[in-house]
């Protein structure tokens, strides 16, 4: 007589999809905010330009940057978070310009 099984014969050990550990849903895998101190200390000092500081009589009396200006970890940072492909790429886009411009104007209005 034949020894006949019931159910599945397939035995998988692995791990199923449902019960797997998404790394990406990790409350450490991603920061609320990535910047790094310095780009924050650098957006802080651009930042600072444009509020408004008030004295005593609520006189508006230049902005806060003056109080950053002579900081050097904000002027540290602003030389660390300097985006230098970006100025690499325009300073090539101009020397492009001045070498192709036809005319002394053009290549003035570049410089």
């Amino acid at each position: 007589m034949a020894n006949k099984t019931k159910g599945n014969t397939l035995h998988w050990n692995g791990t199923p999809q449902s019960a797997r550990l998404l790394k990406s849903l990790l409350p450490n895998s991603i920061k609320v905010d990535e910047r790094s101190v310095s780009d924050i200390l650098a957006f802080t000092s651009k930042f600072s330009e444009i509020i408004k500081y008030y004295d005593l009589n609520n006189s508006p009396l230049g902005t806060w940057s003056q109080f950053l200006q002579k900081d050097v970890s904000i002027f540290l940072a602003t030389i660390v978070s300097t985006d230098l492909h970006k100025i690499e790429k325009e300073h090539s886009r101009l020397i492009n310009i001045l070498d192709n411009a036809p005319r002394a104007e053009e290549k003035l209005e570049a410089l």
